[in-house]
């Protein structure tokens, strides 16, 4: 998956919709035809507990649906109750679903790691993390955010998270203000080799998504 490319054809499904006022079904039909996966599957849910146009997008990999050849990468998005956006600056603006478009990028980048992760060992379970803690919130959160596949899956978050304040917001990418790695300093330390894994692997992914920003930014200034 190429995070620019899916973002830009994102930022063009805006474009064109521009004007136009659509149901929260209709945007997920043409969210469903935009993003160029047959391994996803987005799912709408209505909310009344949704801000008017707060769209919490969250991200699942089933590995079962996948041995079995089927979607199974499924995006659930959270849109506000009874409402119709209007796709211009005086509803849905451009910069609002920009930060939507974000999301759905990184959370769908993590999820196809879990995805080629599972396919790499043939769809036989990863390794767990054993946590030593007594407080018992930390040990569920260690148990959690230490399994080496979620390491691996929430590097692709932070380092999305740097590659984001560098293009789109003309900012130096640190990787200890992202969210990620403050939630991995709470739980483990900064010097827990579980921490240390996690910049390592950032540093990866970041270094990838660099690559793919290049790539099809020089292909665009080519082709003018």
């Amino acid at each position: 998956m190429n995070y620019f490319e899916l973002l830009d054809q994102l930022h063009q499904l805006y474009v064109k919709s521009y004007g136009k006022q659509l149901t929260s079904r209709q945007i997920v039909n043409k969210l469903n035809r935009t993003i160029p996966f047959t391994d996803v599957k987005i799912i709408k849910i209505d909310s009344i507990s949704s801000l008017k146009n707060q769209f919490d997008v969250s991200g699942l990999y089933d590995p079962e649906l996948d041995y079995d050849n089927k979607s199974c990468i499924f995006l659930e998005i959270v849109f506000p109750s009874n409402r119709i956006f209007t796709f211009d600056e005086s509803d849905l603006t451009f910069e609002h679903w920009h930060y939507f478009a974000i999301d759905i990028a990184s959370i769908l980048g993590h999820e196809f790691i879990h995805l080629h992760q599972s396919r790499k060992r043939h769809f036989n379970e990863g390794r767990n993390y054993k946590s030593s803690e007594k407080n018992i919130i930390f040990k569920e959160n260690q148990e959690y955010y230490g399994i080496p596949d979620e390491i691996d899956a929430y590097a692709f978050t932070a380092a999305s998270s740097m590659i984001n304040q560098k293009v789109f917001y003309n900012k130096n990418p640190i990787l200890e203000k992202t969210p990620i790695y403050n939630i991995y300093r709470h739980f483990f330390g900064k010097n827990d080799k579980v921490t240390q894994l996690l910049v390592k692997k950032t540093k990866t992914h970041y270094r990838k998504l660099e690559r793919q920003y290049n790539d099809i930014y020089s292909k665009k200034r080519r082709s003018k």
